[in-house]
Formats: C-alpha cells, structure tokens, sequence
C-alpha cells in the first residue's frame, strides 16, 4: 500500500473515532438531561403531591443548599465555569480527568434543587476531561490522538443547546471578546475536521435517542413569526431594553460576587442562606427559579396568558438571582438562565408594544447576550436556532450593538474560579 493510502486510511480511522467520541458525548449528555428532569419531577411534583408541605420551594432549596455547601467543601468549588474549561483546553490542549464524577454530581445538584444555573459547565468539563483521558489511553498505545479535548467540547456544546453552529464557534471565538469578526481566529483545516466530525457524532446521538426517547434539554425554537416591516420602528428601544438589562447582570454579578466572598469562609451557611431566598422568590415569582429551558416553552406557548408586568419582572429578576446563586454556592452555567430571562422580557415588551413576540425577543435576547457574552458571532450561532431565520437580520446586529457596550468600571463577569 502506497503511503498516500495509508495516510488516507489511518485519517479515516481517526475521523470514525472521533465520530464514536462525539456520539458517546452526546449520548452522556441527553442522558444527564434525562436524569435531572427525572428528579426534578421526582423533587418537584411527585413528593408535593404525596404531602402538603408549608413553604416546600423554601425548605426544599435550602436541603439543596445544605447538599451544596456540604459537597463544596468536601471537593472543593466545583464545577469550573464554561469559559474557563474553554480556555484550559484551548491553552493545554487537554483537561483533568481525576475529577469527572465529582464534577457530574457538583452539576446536578443545584439543578434538581431549582438553582438559576445551566448545566453547560459541568457537562463540558466531565466530556472535556472524558477525552483527555482517551487521548492519554491512546498515546500510552503507540496511538497519537490530538485534539480530543477540544473536539469534545465541541460536541458537548452542540448536544447541551443542540446548536451545531454554535458548538463550532464558541470555543474559537472565546479570548475575542468585543473584538471584530475578522479578528476571530479559528483553527488549521484539520482540527476544523475534526471538530465538525464530533459535532456531527454528538448530533447523531442526541437525533437519535430523542426519536426514541423524547428530546431532552435544549433550547426552545420560535416556531413561526408575524413580524412585519411596519414594526421595526420598535427596534432601537427593544435594543436599548436588551442592552440596560445586560448592564443590570453586571451590576448583579459585581454585587453578588462580593456578597460571596463576605461568606467565602462559611461555604455551608452562604449556599443555605441562597437556598432560602431562592424559595422565598421563587415563591412569588416561580420562573425565577430552575436553568429555564422548559420554562422557556411554558411562558412561549402560554403567550398573553401572565401579565406583562410579571413577564419582564420575573425577566430582570432572573438576571439577579443567576450571579446570587453562582456565587452563593450553587455552582453552574449562565446561558441558559440568561437567555430565559431574555425572552419573558421580550415577550412582556412585545405585549406592550403590541408586536410580534418573536421579533422583541430576539432583538432583546440578541443585545442582552452580547453585552454579557461580548462575543456577536457566538451569540448569533447560539440563537440563529432560536428564532425564525428570517429575524436573523434583527439579532446580529442587536448582538454587536450589545457586544461594543463597554462594560461598567466595577462590572465583570468573570466566575467564582477567579475570585
């Protein structure tokens, strides 16, 4: 065999495997998904209905906070924020795997407890670390395996959101923030392969247990939009909406975060004390609580049916209790959360503008996340599956708005992994 074959056959061999490591992440993810909505509804339906307990949302948040301050401080602040596993993977070409189960609990913990957090940060770091570890196996064989930490992100960014376009450029984009698109640098075409090859994988699996299963987790899609061009007279302040609540994260995360560190000493007593308030707000205000992607569906489909006051109320009150949870102890990610609350401000917004719900949140969703994210390309590969293709015109701009605002002098959102 000529050594062109060769090399032909052993790249179509890496690219299977890779295809298979892929296919397994997506598979763990809809199967973490499948796990937390099984205790949720057990946590949430199924033992209210078996006994009337006063103030349950507050006593069964502040257990989820004893759990979460008892296992941070038996493992240590875990898990690690998405843009940070991002960045070690994209620095070290690899991730620490001695951890992984750790990390899977430390994630699901604050969600089956109604904790505002995603679970992308710790499902990327259990994947990320799953393929170091193959990737060390295979070396150890006489096998050079490169590149499986960040073909895993990948795939396990696309199966969370099952958004592909997103997974290929979150992770490229990322140390770009507030920057241009062209100054975006994405990688040679080999890794570019071979993360398209993970995403595909991840894809397939998530395609297929859903077919057999149900889907599980990812981001609500806007079936269909009445936007007419008569109402884009809305835009500019649906914008400017998008982008104040975006500073009004900031100031939370800013506020929040030195609220952490004041308890930073008494992890146990912070996250039963987050616990508390969660239940209390979540009491009057339930969709505060939880990462959002099924509440998302909910308030979508129960259009006009909650007032519209109550809508952008619950929307700014998300964007508080986000960075109150993070750094109160209820480790976990931000997307989810923050584009909830983007679309019930949008959704309160297009009831008093009298416009098309689709159209004010994706403009608002848009400037939100790009003044949270900086990232404009990122942000419209998250949503450009959110919204109907035709209101892409509308997001990318409202998303390099948002991403050129500068951020508050205090402001940052850097995790508590940075503290």
């Amino acid at each position: 065999m000529s050594t062109m074959l060769l090399k032909i056959k052993n790249f179509s061999i890496y690219l299977l495997f890779v295809f298979v490591l892929g296919f397994v992440a997506g598979a763990f993810v809809w199967a973490f998904f499948f796990v937390m909505d099984l205790g949720i509804e057990a946590v949430w339906q199924w033992v209210p209905s078996q006994c009337n307990i006063p103030f349950y949302p507050v006593i069964i948040c502040a257990l989820g906070g004893l759990l979460c301050g008892l296992y941070e401080r038996r493992v240590g602040p875990l898990p690690a924020e998405l843009s940070t596993v991002m960045a070690q993977v994209k620095r070290d070409g690899s991730y620490p795997y001695d951890r992984m189960g750790q990390n899977c609990i430390a994630a699901l913990i604050p969600l089956l407890f109604g904790g505002s957090v995603g679970p992308e940060a710790g499902l990327t770091g259990v994947i990320a670390g799953l393929c170091s570890w193959v990737s060390d196996r295979m070396k150890v064989a006489k096998l050079a395996i490169t590149d499986l930490a960040s073909a895993g992100v990948t795939a396990t960014l696309g199966a969370v959101f099952n958004a592909p376009f997103f997974a290929f450029v979150a992770p490229y984009e990322d140390g770009h923030e507030g920057k241009r698109f062209d100054k975006v640098s994405f990688p040679g075409k080999r890794k570019l392969c071979l993360n398209i090859i993970a995403i595909v994988g991840a894809c397939t699996a998530y395609f297929i247990l859903k077919m057999c299963f149900g889907e599980q987790g990812g981001l609500y899609r806007f079936g269909r939009t009445d936007f007419v061009a008569d109402q884009l007279v809305w835009a500019i302040p649906l914008c400017i909406i998008g982008v104040l609540a975006g500073l009004f994260y900031q100031v939370c995360t800013w506020a929040m975060k030195h609220v952490g560190n004041h308890f930073q000493s008494h992890l146990i007593a912070r996250a039963i004390g987050t616990g508390i308030i969660l239940g209390l707000i979540g009491m009057v205000l339930p969709y505060t609580m939880f990462a959002g992607e099924t509440q998302m569906e909910t308030i979508v489909v129960g259009y006009g049916s909650i007032a519209a006051a109550v809508l952008i109320v619950t929307g700014f009150v998300k964007l508080l209790v986000g960075p109150m949870c993070i750094y109160g102890g209820w480790r976990g990610g931000t997307i989810f959360p923050v584009i909830f609350s983007g679309v019930a401000i949008g959704l309160g917004a297009s009831m008093l503008m009298g416009v098309d719900p689709a159209f004010a949140c994706a403009i608002v969703c848009g400037a939100l996340c790009g003044v949270i994210m900086r990232k404009p390309l990122t942000v419209i590969m998250l949503l450009i599956l959110c919204f109907p293709l035709q209101l892409l015109v509308l997001v990318a701009p409202a998303a390099v708005i948002g991403s050129m605002i500068p951020q508050l002098p205090f402001g940052t959102t850097k995790s508590v992994e940075h503290q």
